[in-house]
């Protein structure tokens, strides 16, 4: 059995071959594979586990190059088709056309969020995250300490979201 305790790592997962600065990972709801976001190396990366949610069995799937530079967060739809990924500045929307396989075909959906829309509300974007439902999505900003919440008039569609003035402050 390999668990991380508060005293002692029982495991180590190699990422040689990674830059220093891996920002952020979303996980298939089922647990076979992990996708990585590398923003020193501007990858995403992906691991099929062979046991589901055990590391230990990581083995890599495909490395995925030029999506944008300084990728900082990723969000994957349950259905695994819709994604959104996030630099500093911006949010982009993407379609896979296999669900959870980054090595298939990306197509743009041009749900463009920029630093225009964003400019009072992240002092440095460092992730992404949509309810459940798709009617609110969250953008974290790691220099001012701080989670904000939108309201998007369609689900799913960062374009059309409004800054509904909540946020959480973050202090420790």
């Amino acid at each position: 059995s390999r668990s991380i305790s508060s005293s002692t790592l029982s495991y180590t997962w190699n990422t040689s071959g990674f830059s220093q600065t891996l920002n952020n990972m979303s996980f298939k709801p089922d647990g076979t594979r992990v996708i990585i976001v590398d923003t020193g190396l501007n990858n995403i990366v992906s691991y099929n586990l062979s046991t589901p949610w055990d590391l230990s069995t990581a083995t890599a799937h495909y490395t995925k190059t030029g999506i944008q530079t300084n990728n900082r967060g990723i969000y994957f739809k349950s259905d695994g088709i819709s994604v959104w990924i996030n630099n500093a500045s911006e949010i982009l929307s993407y379609t896979l056309s296999t669900a959870w396989d980054i090595s298939s075909t990306w197509t743009n959906t041009f749900q463009t969020m920029n630093s225009t829309t964003l400019q009072n509300h992240t002092g440095h974007l460092k992730d992404i995250h949509f309810s459940s439902d798709g009617t609110k999505f969250y953008l974290c900003d790691f220099v001012n300490r701080r989670v904000t919440e939108w309201d998007c008039s369609t689900a799913f569609r960062a374009d059309t979201a409004t800054y509904n003035n909540v946020s959480l402050d973050v202090y420790y």
